[in-house]
């Protein structure tokens, strides 16, 4: 069987291009946040980006659909697993980021750079494994944390409302949701830090047995069963 082939097939189902299609909605977000003549004015006193955050409720409700079609329809793949996780984090990455651009506060900038430090560490992290048939099942936390942080998104978008009556819901809520974001990333480095030094050990011994190294890569292998995922943050099993 070519497995090339397969994996050309993986990435044209339909839960991924519902994926592709998130990922193309970033940008347009970002756009809909930082352009605030795109508002919309509720009263003399506030105006809101209500059009971003219909996009971003679209983009969020793709990111449900893709996993129950994967699942009914069996369309699981191996690239699946990997590229969801990857769009959720780009998604919440940039919208923060477009925030903090619109708002100019500190503390968005400040959750801006925790989550942008923590979500490049996991994609660099799962294409450096994607490589191994590595299994890393989802955890909770990582769930409840994602989750968390998509809530606490939705309400940095009312920024404005809560500074004026001094609830400050956003700031609590972008707080409790990075420090749940690393905990469930301390979760996964427990898991991927074996993994990795146990990469570079094998790097090593390759370094100082080149023949070995040479006739391992000549040696034919059977291909591997493609049921690897690389993160710990993500239940769609596409």
């Amino acid at each position: 069987m070519d497995w090339q082939d397969v994996k050309k097939r993986q990435m044209w189902t339909i839960p991924n291009l519902l994926t592709y299609l998130r990922i193309l909605l970033v940008p347009v977000i970002m756009w809909l946040i930082i352009d605030k003549s795109t508002y919309i004015r509720v009263n003399d006193e506030y105006s809101f980006a209500f059009i971003a955050l219909g996009v971003m409720a679209f983009a969020m409700f793709t990111d449900v659909i893709d996993g129950k079609i994967a699942r009914k329809f069996n369309m699981v793949t191996d690239f699946g697993k990997a590229i969801d996780p990857i769009a959720d984090k780009f998604a919440h990455a940039m919208t923060v980021i477009a925030l903090c651009i619109a708002t100019m506060n500190w503390l968005y900038w400040t959750v801006a750079a925790l989550i942008f430090i923590k979500e490049l560490t996991m994609i660099v992290q799962g294409f450096i494994i994607v490589k191994r048939d590595v299994i890393i099942p989802a955890h909770m936390i990582g769930k409840i944390a994602s989750a968390f942080l998509s809530f606490a998104i939705f309400s940095a978008f009312f920024h404005d409302f809560w500074l004026s009556t001094h609830i400050y819901l956003d700031y609590i809520l972008l707080s409790a949701g990075v420090i749940l974001s690393y905990t469930a990333f301390a979760h996964y480095a427990k898991i991927i830090i074996p993994i990795l030094l146990d990469m570079l050990k094998e790097r090593k011994e390759r370094k100082n047995n080149p023949k070995a190294a040479i006739i391992a890569e000549e040696t034919p292998e059977t291909a591997p069963e493609i049921t690897k995922t690389t993160d710990t943050e993500t239940d769609n099993d596409k």
